[in-house]
Order: structure tokens, then C-alpha cells, then sequence
């Protein structure tokens, strides 16, 4: 896909597969953060713990994402071009945010699709496991 712009998203829109990750476009099942939580500690490893006034997700004591106290939305720490896309498909249910250098995910969870977010979920953690957990997934 040629850059991260809404009319280069939008032609990938009804496919299953965006930056390599199999996104469930046609899937309009929102979720919830206890759906969220049961998602990020289903992968091998994975703990949650307080982070200042949020609950975050780690492996390795590596955060891969960050749910708000009110549980109405999530950060996930995705790769930029992952960002990009899904800001693009969806802005009512996906931004981008930077903190410092960073940028990552940010999730209105109403507006998110389950399986979107069963995805970034996985790929957050994958970017923060070691080599050796990630076979295990």
C-alpha cells in the first residue's frame, strides 16, 4: 500500500488484511474493556498491571497497551504504519497520538471493532515479546 492517507486506506477498506494484519473490516461487533482484558491476557505471558492511573498490559514487563480508567478506550503501541491505516479506515474509532517521539494508537472502544482491536492487541504484543514467546502464540 502507497502511504498511510485515507484514499490509499480506503481502497483496502473491504479487505481482510491490512499492513500485513488481518483486519476484520466487515465486522461490526464493537467491544468492551472486559472483552479487552480477556483478549490482551489470553497471550502467552501477559500481565496487567497499574500504570499511574490506567491498567496496562505487558509482557516481560513491557507495556504493549494502556486501558483508561472509565475503560472507553485503549492505547495500543502498534507500528506506525498500522496506525496510520486504521486512523485512516476508521477515524470515529481510531487516532493517532504521539507521546514525545512515539506515536501509538489510540482506541475509542465503542467505536472499535472486536476483531480490529483481538489484532492490534496481538501485534502490540508481538512487537514487545522476546523471540522465543512469539512462537508460542
Amino acid at each position: 500500500m502507497d502511504g498511510g492517507s485515507a484514499e490509499n486506506a480506503g481502497a483496502f477498506f473491504g479487505r481482510r488484511r491490512y499492513c500485513g494484519l488481518p483486519f476484520a473490516a466487515e465486522s461490526k461487533i464493537a467491544v468492551n474493556i472486559e472483552a479487552v482484558r480477556r483478549l490482551a491476557l489470553a497471550l502467552p505471558e501477559a500481565t496487567e498491571e497499574p500504570h499511574f492511573d490506567r491498567a496496562s498490559f505487558r509482557i516481560k514487563n513491557k507495556i504493549f497497551a494502556t486501558a483508561a480508567p472509565d475503560g472507553a478506550s485503549l492505547n495500543i503501541f502498534v507500528d506506525d504504519q498500522s496506525c496510520e491505516v486504521m486512523a485512516a479506515v476508521d477515524p470515529k474509532a481510531y487516532e493517532i497520538l504521539k507521546w514525545g517521539k512515539s506515536a501509538y494508537l489510540h482506541v475509542h472502544l465503542a467505536a472499535a471493532k472486536a476483531r480490529d482491536v483481538e489484532v492490534l492487541l496481538r501485534a502490540a504484543w508481538e512487537r514487545r515479546a522476546p523471540k522465543k514467546l512469539k512462537g508460542e502464540a
